[in-house]
């Protein structure tokens, strides 16, 4: 209720286009807010859905529109189907 989630998702943008070339890591204290805070950058729509990896068990979980499977294997399967 307080707006932290949107702003860590500005700070994300922010990142991602101030410095394009340097990787970010988001850590949080459960699955549930790791999904949350995935999902509302997804929405936004700043950050390209080929740079987003989510690691970890509640990635089943996380409930986007996009069609790419953002666990490590499907991102790696996502870049060999590209080949």
């Amino acid at each position: 209720g307080t707006g932290k989630t949107d702003v860590v998702v500005q700070i994300i943008a922010n990142l991602y286009h101030s410095f394009p070339t340097q990787r970010t890591v988001l850590i949080t204290h459960s699955n549930a807010a790791l999904n949350d805070l995935f999902e509302k950058v997804m929405a936004r729509g700043d950050v390209d859905e080929r740079y987003m990896l989510r690691l970890g068990s509640g990635e089943r979980d996380l409930q986007t529109t996009a069609d790419f499977d953002f666990t490590k294997t499907g991102r790696v399967n996502h870049i060999l189907a590209r080949r």
